[in-house]
């Protein structure tokens, strides 16, 4: 089973659904409102399409512990200036950084960057160069990232 969104004028989809029905067997699922973990919104009377991914960013949010976090405007700090080097050195250190779901985050947010949030693009390229070996320093940075994905909840693409 396969979702497929169908797009193009009305009698386009008609005939592209009848074209489909011909060769398998298919369900009219009517017009697209989810699709791979994205929300459509489409208002024809304003003419626009929003596309969103609040679900997805409240399931990251209540996923890492940080529901009720601290909004803030920006996703880096402006005196941002991490580095590898920064990373821990000692075993204890590196074992301590291990509680801290670093890579799992830097995934999950990569992408909200692919689907409909370009403006994390150059905070969390940015932050995965730590992945390997993340300092404290670097898991504040992505908190704060998380708290601009606060800010930013409502937030979508919208096609005019």
């Amino acid at each position: 089973m396969d979702d497929i969104p169908i797009v193009g004028t009305p009698s386009e989809i008609t005939q592209a659904k009848l074209e489909l029905s011909k060769a398998f067997s298919i369900t009219d699922l009517g017009p697209l409102s989810f699709f791979i973990g994205m929300q459509v919104t489409r208002n024809r009377s304003m003419g626009t399409l929003i596309i969103h991914q609040n679900k997805f960013i409240n399931e990251i949010l209540k996923s890492f512990g940080m529901l009720n976090i601290k909004p803030c405007t920006t996703p880096l700090s402006l005196t941002c200036n991490l580095s590898i080097s920064d990373g821990p050195t000692t075993k204890r250190d590196i074992n301590f950084m291990k509680q801290f779901p670093f890579k799992q985050l830097i995934g999950k947010l990569q992408y909200l960057v692919t689907g409909t949030h370009p403006d994390l693009c150059f905070a969390i390229n940015y932050l995965s160069r730590f992945m390997h070996n993340p300092d404290l320093m670097h898991w504040k940075s992505l908190q704060r990232v998380m708290r601009y994905i606060k800010h930013i909840f409502n937030y979508g693409l919208t096609y005019k």
